[in-house]
């Protein structure tokens, strides 16, 4: 199974075998689980789970979970898969895409189509602090968006709600015209996601 078709099966239904984080913030919990269980990927765990380097989850019986801050923390998944605008980061990731304010990305549309592909991880990044805070997985490079008229990609997240098919292009169309000055990095997790 690949990260999209994880994405596809758990993005509105969570997995039972992962519990949702007690804040409710479960969007970079189930980004994770996309590129571990679906892309195969293994976890890391240099035991301290607080630092950028690992990157796990794991069940306690009858207790709750475990994880790495990465495993569930925008900013720190960030700072472990790629880098923050300061250049601090682990660089794990295959390949980090580019850095976009949502007005750009609009204004570059078919180049970050083109660029963007299945199982690719999307965060909101807030420009001020320049870290991530919301995290997001490319879940289909290939609609079609009638109301815009153009080649769309689909996203798959949890929090605010556990969607699949969501419109990236509508997210960024939205973030423009409330006047947010959002930022998108694209990471790339591994060549076959």
């Amino acid at each position: 199974m690949g990260a999209t078709q994880y994405a596809d099966k758990y993005g509105v239904n969570a997995n039972p075998n992962y519990l949702i984080p007690s804040d409710g913030d479960d969007c970079t919990n189930f980004v994770s689980q996309c590129i571990y269980e679906g892309g195969g990927l293994p976890s890391v765990n240099d035991g301290n789970r607080k630092d950028n380097v690992s990157w796990y989850y794991s069940t306690i019986l009858g207790l709750g979970y475990y994880a790495s801050y990465t495993w569930g923390g925008a900013t720190n998944f960030q700072w472990h898969w790629g880098t923050d605008i300061h250049g601090n980061g682990e660089q794990d990731a295959y390949e980090s895409i580019e850095v976009f304010s949502c007005e750009d990305a609009l204004e570059n549309w078919n180049y970050l189509y083109s660029n963007l592909y299945d199982g690719d991880v999307v965060q909101l990044i807030d420009p001020q602090k320049g870290t991530a805070y919301h995290s997001t997985i490319v879940d289909n490079q290939s609609d079609w968006n009638s109301i815009y008229q153009v080649s769309d990609i689909d996203i798959a997240e949890h929090t605010p709600k556990n969607v699949i098919q969501k419109s990236l292009y509508d997210i960024l169309i939205d973030k423009v015209n409330n006047n947010a000055d959002d930022e998108l990095i694209i990471e790339r997790i591994s060549e076959e996601t």
